[in-house]
């Protein structure tokens, strides 16, 4: 989780207005197929030391909270509207302070990193968990406290690809969840809300795959975008592909939606 200031009244956007947004997102979230961007191979091949490396450095950003002050580029604000799915993972509460980024996935189901909804003694109390979509400036989408969370079995406190978890809310949103989809070669893009920008979604559009296998992007970020959406379009339009969950002065790394997701996003909560 990372810390942030708040701003004083959160606003819960109109029906109509809500209404408005929404037919906006449907609209905005089909784009033309962009041309096919290169995959960078210089480090699809990484092994031995190298591959070590790679993964030291971003443990010890995630562990030591050095991660690099690379940023992504505020997003339009007059873009948000065609992203309301990706919002903020409060650690206390509606207003809090500590957040992490998440993306909705179902009407009442969030995607994001298990590091921000578990902590070294275990789960995050389940009181102190809250999605804000949408948010913006102190205006927001829907929100919604959690119900239930379930983090991949295999998941020991470093990023990586299970560093991935689920989280049921306590009702269903108004709002369009993303659709999945498992990643595919070529450029992506990630979003997230960072500790010097937390009331503006940050996203970059340009990332580079480094790794046929894993899920390297090369897109530094900064606290915060840890759990945001990892996209790309497939068939003309943004699929979630995985989350973000770690960072180095150079690249990002994330956890892809594979068989894990898929099989117990439509359990009950």
């Amino acid at each position: 989780m990372d810390n942030a200031t708040q701003p004083n009244t959160p606003v819960r956007r109109d029906a109509a207005v809500r209404d408005a947004m929404l037919a906006r997102q449907k609209a905005m979230c089909r784009v033309d197929d962009p041309a096919t961007a290169p995959i960078d191979r210089r480090a699809s091949g990484l092994t031995g030391q190298t591959r070590m490396g790679f993964w030291a450095a971003m443990i010890l950003a995630l562990g030591l909270g050095a991660q690099a002050q690379a940023e992504l580029p505020a997003l339009p604000l007059e873009d948000h509207a065609a992203w309301q799915a990706v919002g903020r993972v409060n650690q206390a509460g509606f207003n809090q302070k500590a957040l992490c980024s998440g993306t909705l996935i179902a009407p009442d189901l969030v995607l994001t990193a298990a590091h921000c909804v578990q902590g070294r003694d275990g789960l995050i109390p389940l009181g102190r968990l809250h999605f804000v979509a949408g948010w913006l400036g102190g205006e927001y989408a829907d929100d919604a406290g959690a119900r239930r969370v379930l983090v991949h079995p295999d998941y020991a406190d470093k990023p990586g690809p299970s560093d991935i978890a689920l989280m049921w809310l306590d009702h269903p949103l108004e709002v369009t969840p993303f659709a999945l989809h498992a990643p595919q070669p070529g450029i992506a893009a990630i979003m997230g809300y960072q500790d010097n920008r937390p009331h503006r979604l940050g996203a970059r559009f340009d990332c580079q795959r480094l790794s046929d296998t894993q899920l390297w992007l090369s897109c530094p970020a900064r606290r915060g975008t840890s759990g945001g959406p990892v996209l790309q379009q497939v068939g003309g339009i943004w699929h979630l592909v995985g989350v973000v969950n770690g960072t180095n002065s150079t690249a990002s790394v994330g956890a892809p939606v594979g068989n894990w997701v898929l099989a117990h996003m439509t359990d009950r909560p």
